[in-house]
């Protein structure tokens, strides 16, 4: 179901900067997941100018405004990096000290032989 659709016109396709479409959305209460669908619903024998293919060149963009920093970011995963900074910590603290604890091991069997 599609509250917003927008014809893409041959007209302004073709032309050398293109056809740029902007769209902005709000939400209301809580955070939406959002998805862009594309379609071609010209019968395959219509025809074109030329008779050519289309070739589609595209960028789609989205951000969430209202995040600041962290608005290239989605909802549900927009507060994994302050997960992922302490485990990133802890772990390098965890393998500095396997390695402290490999060395000392190894300068033991060294003094035994």
């Amino acid at each position: 179901y599609a509250k917003h659709s927008t014809d893409i016109t041959w007209r302004q396709v073709s032309r050398p900067q293109g056809q740029h479409i902007s769209f902005q959305i709000k939400q209301k209460i809580r955070p939406r997941w959002w998805y862009v669908a594309l379609m071609d619903c010209e019968p395959a024998h219509a025809a074109r100018p030329d008779d050519a293919p289309i070739s589609i060149r595209y960028e789609v963009h989205f951000t969430n405004v209202g995040y600041g920093a962290f608005s290239e970011f989605s909802s549900d995963r927009r507060w994994t990096i302050y997960l992922y900074v302490p485990l990133v910590a802890a772990y390098a603290v965890l393998a500095a000290a396997q390695q402290r604890a490999s060395w000392a091991v190894a300068r033991r069997a060294s003094d035994d032989s």
